[in-house]
């Protein structure tokens, strides 16, 4: 396995610092340390294991200063797992979007529903194998209690650097990116790969349309031109919103496909439809984690085209 990158400087006073991932798929997990007067903000420590707690430690030292604030862009463990353990440690408040706080609490308080695979269409012989997938997803939600609560368009509460709360749901109902004007860097979590699609509607049940709440999220990154991105994983963005607008086409072409698929269609389950639609690594290619995203994925777009069908009638 790839080792992790050293930590690296990406602008005044900001530091990268890759922790490994548990699986194969998506190798390491950016984490962003940054030093404002009053301390150092830790974002998205990364993934609870041993290695990670150490590799975070060897760089907080090697960087030097009092941890003040640890901020969260979402629920899932390769970003918060390690927030609880670093909060223990240093007595510094952990921040989360209210309305990420609240999905998580219940999100881990609701069972997989055997229905829901049954109702997709699935073959009985893959659904112990995907209800297993689902379950171990629901279960790596840890919900934690956050100290504040942030909402869109606030600062973070710190000294010398203004850094400003942007809601972007979509990956998860209360993901958040930050921007950080002065330096013209956006942390952007999960919300915008360099290189890949990031999942959409991971962050359990929500009252509206994740992937339409996604495409909203995604038109917020439009004046971002000149910013520097900084993922989750993969490489860093230069141009935000080229990255942004491909990634819009990506899911509107999606859409396209499955609207046409329903045409010739009307009545397929969701397997069904997800069967007849482009995938990366093909339809045979998909199983486990992928195979779960690439369903429920199929189901948030099939219901875009509804409501869209709906409301042109």
């Amino acid at each position: 396995m790839k080792d992790p990158e050293p930590l690296t400087t990406i602008a005044n006073a900001t530091w990268a610092l890759s922790t490994r991932m548990p699986n194969g798929l998506t190798p390491t997990s950016r984490c962003i340390i940054l030093r404002d007067t009053s301390g150092l903000v830790v974002v998205d420590p990364g993934y609870p294991t041993e290695e990670n707690w150490g590799t975070l430690l060897r760089a907080l030292e090697t960087i030097s200063g009092e941890v003040v604030l640890i901020v969260a862009t979402h629920m899932h463990a390769d970003h918060l797992g390690l927030a609880e353990r670093l909060r223990a440690r240093t007595g510094a408040p952990l921040a989360l979007t209210s309305l990420e706080a609240d999905t998580m609490a219940a999100f881990a308080d609701e069972p997989v529903a055997h229905t829901e695979l049954e109702a997709w269409g699935v073959p009985l012989s893959l659904r112990a194998e995907l209800l297993q997938v689902a379950e171990t997803r629901r279960l790596a939600i840890r919900p934690v209690v956050p100290d504040l609560r942030l909402k869109d368009g606030e600062q973070l509460p710190l000294e010398s650097r203004r850094i400003e709360v942007m809601l972007t749901p979509g990956h998860t109902p209360g993901h958040t990116c930050l921007l950080d004007a002065a330096q013209r860097l956006v942390l952007l979590g999960d919300h915008l790969i360099a290189d890949s699609q990031p999942g959409i509607g991971l962050g359990g049940p929500s009252p509206t349309n994740p992937i339409a709440d996604y495409l909203e999220s995604l038109d917020r990154l439009r004046v971002l031109d000149g910013h520097v991105g900084a993922p989750g994983h993969g490489a860093l963005i230069a141009d935000i919103p080229a990255r942004a607008a491909a990634t819009r086409d990506h899911h509107l072409r999606r859409s396209r496909e499955l609207a046409a698929v329903l045409d010739r269609m009307p009545d397929a389950t969701i397997y069904e439809l997800a069967s007849q639609l482009t995938w990366s690594p093909g339809w045979e290619g998909l199983q486990g984690l992928s195979m779960y995203s690439a369903l429920n994925q199929t189901r948030l777009h099939r219901d875009l085209v509804w409501a869209a069908d709906s409301t042109a009638s």
